[in-house]
């Protein structure tokens, strides 16, 4: 094999000397609910400034106190005596030793900004749980495999060459490194636990660590087993996992503080793309979904873009644009269906925040009629139509079961946001991915000639990497006669092509 790196030549070099060391070894050896979170941590900060301006208060009284006792404590004896012997003096120190030092004790052990406290209580009581944390982790793990991001970039803020106004903390850095590591995802979780131990020190991290904690506690030695861990398995692909962290283990056992810290300092001495470059020789190839979440589908041949102006009466006064992603199954955008000036007054009565929540609502007057208009079939205000709001965490499928099938079946999106970065409809097996475009549509047909699902229509909704993509979605499960309908409509879409 090989060795295209110093650094990888390094580790193999370094780990063979921790293996046959002879040193005796020890044998015993994871908007709505986002916005209310940023809500949240703004209330904690105000109440929390209240509570040290409360504190703040309090020590500036007992500073007023002690300045306000003529005698200096610091005098000479001679001084005191000096001082007693006038017996007005003697008397004021017998009063403010009776009366003013007990209650001057006991305003120092009153407990101040017990609003504030409670407030606190409560505040920490909304705070997200174990599971929610786990969700948010693995939201992030999904962001980094499906668009094979590098922790390198995440950690400044570059999200598929979009450069933004963050920049990662060492402890969100070591929260994400923990996780790939108890994922047993070595190699991703050296490239956090590098970027921890590479960034700048916090501003006061010797008073925040009193609190929070070190981050830098045994980081280097969890940065060390997962470079070991990955070199090895490196070294010997056909070798478990189980066993190549075993040998890591023990390699590390067996090595002195000063082996550890000589292969960590070699490691860290090489750049971050060497670094970079030698793991992605490693990496398996991505699936059709993940290429189609990175916009790396090739474009579609022989298809075309139209006026429709014939599934209703009204489209002959204003035709839709339509534009045809596939014919067999049938797949189609609808540009611009609905009014820019609904948009927003219909975000806002949709109440949708960040977190990803799915609802029912009866399809209003303006759906109802954009579907008629896009798909020829009439539909009663009774049904349902989903919004979903897709988030960080999310990946979603619209998809049916055969015990609810009544004859062919369809779907129609509607996207109502807008400057969404990712959150693609990739259909896998099509090889189509659409993007989300504010006020415009995506309909499908699930329907094979045979009258049976047809299973290249199976999609997925990508990660969102900016923003929040607020999508309303409406199956239709037809009755015969609407089956007839659509086939007819399919037959005129594949006919009639008017060019835009």
């Amino acid at each position: 094999m090989e060795l295209k790196s110093g650094w990888f030549f390094s580790i193999i070099v370094l780990l063979w000397g921790f293996s046959f060391a002879e040193q005796p070894r020890d044998q015993s050896q994871d908007e709505g609910g986002l916005i209310e979170l940023i809500n949240l941590e703004r209330k904690f900060i105000m109440n929390l400034k209240s509570y040290t301006e409360k504190l703040n208060e309090k020590v500036n009284n007992l500073q007023a106190f002690i300045e306000s006792v003529h005698f200096g404590v610091n005098q000479s004896l001679e001084d005191r005596e000096k001082y007693l012997s006038n017996p007005l003096n003697a008397f004021s120190l017998m009063r403010r030793t009776h009366e003013d030092l007990p209650k001057w004790h006991n305003y120092t052990k009153q407990v101040i900004g017990l609003e504030e406290l409670y407030t606190l209580d409560e505040i920490i009581a909304q705070s997200p749980d174990e599971n929610e944390m786990k969700d948010a982790l693995q939201g992030m793990n999904r962001l980094e495999e499906i668009y094979n991001l590098e922790a390198i970039d995440l950690a400044k803020g570059h999200l598929l060459k979009k450069k933004h106004k963050i920049q990662l903390s060492i402890r969100d850095c070591v929260a994400l490194g923990n996780d790939k590591f108890k994922r047993k995802d070595y190699s991703r979780a050296s490239m956090w636990f590098r970027v921890a131990i590479k960034h700048e020190p916090e501003i006061h991290s010797n008073v925040i660590n009193e609190v929070l904690g070190d981050p830098m506690d045994k980081l280097h030695l969890k940065y060390a087993k997962s470079i070991l861990v990955y070199a090895i398995m490196k070294s010997n692909p056909k070798q478990s996992l189980e066993d190549a962290e075993e040998t890591a283990d023990e390699a590390m056992t067996s090595a002195s503080l000063s082996d550890l810290k000589s292969l960590i300092t070699e490691v860290l001495s090489h750049s971050d793309q060497s670094i970079i470059s030698e793991m992605a020789e490693n990496k398996t190839a991505p699936t059709d979904y993940e290429l189609g979440c990175r916009g790396f589908f090739p474009l579609r041949k022989q298809l075309f873009c139209r006026y429709n102006f014939h599934s209703t009466p009204f489209l002959r006064i204003a035709p839709l644009k339509q534009e045809i992603l596939s014919l067999d199954p049938f797949i189609s955008m609808f540009h611009e269906v609905l009014p820019k000036n609904k948009l927003l007054t219909l975000k806002q009565n949709l109440n949708i925040t960040a977190k990803s929540k799915k609802y029912k609502r009866s399809i209003s007057k303006i759906f109802s009629q954009r579907i008629t208009d896009i798909t020829g079939l009439h539909f009663s205000k009774r049904d349902q139509i989903y919004i979903n709001n897709y988030g960080l965490e999310n990946q979603a499928e619209v998809h049916y079961t055969s015990k609810n099938l009544r004859g062919p079946v369809g779907a129609i999106l509607f996207f109502i946001s807008d400057d969404i970065h990712g959150g693609a409809t990739v259909f896998p097996k099509l090889k189509v991915s659409v993007f989300p475009k504010k006020g415009s549509s995506l309909v499908w047909y699930d329907i094979k000639d045979d009258g049976n699902l047809d299973p290249r229509t199976r999609n997925l909704i990508c990660p969102v990497l900016e923003g929040n993509s607020l999508v309303l979605t409406k199956t239709f499960y037809m009755t015969k006669q609407m089956s007839r309908k659509t086939c007819a409509f399919k037959e005129i879409t594949q006919k009639k092509t008017f060019y835009l």
